[in-house]
């Protein structure tokens, strides 16, 4: 399967809440969106170079504005190796 072939959900990325003075999106993945939550893996583009980004937005209290939920955080460095290993995991 090639990467053109992989159709993964992500929503327009003009609509991600980043401090755009930091990172560009340049692709996403929507993990869950839901009218009050949002959690999304990113490539950015930075001034640091490109960059794997997790992030959790939740609405704020009045239901119109997304805020960043305690999770805005890179994860180049994470083992997917790992990670990969225990969701396989019976």
């Amino acid at each position: 399967m090639s990467e053109d072939d992989v159709h993964l959900p992500k929503s327009n990325l003009d609509d991600y809440p980043l401090n755009r003075d930091y990172y560009i999106p340049k692709d996403a993945l929507d993990i869950k969106k839901t009218s009050q939550t949002w959690i999304a893996i990113l490539k950015c583009e930075s001034k640091y170079g490109d960059k794997i980004r997790f992030y959790k937005w939740k609405k704020n209290k009045d239901g119109v504005k997304w805020n960043v939920d305690y999770a805005r955080m890179d994860i180049d460095g994470w083992n997917m190796s790992h990670i990969n290993a225990f969701l396989a995991k019976k």
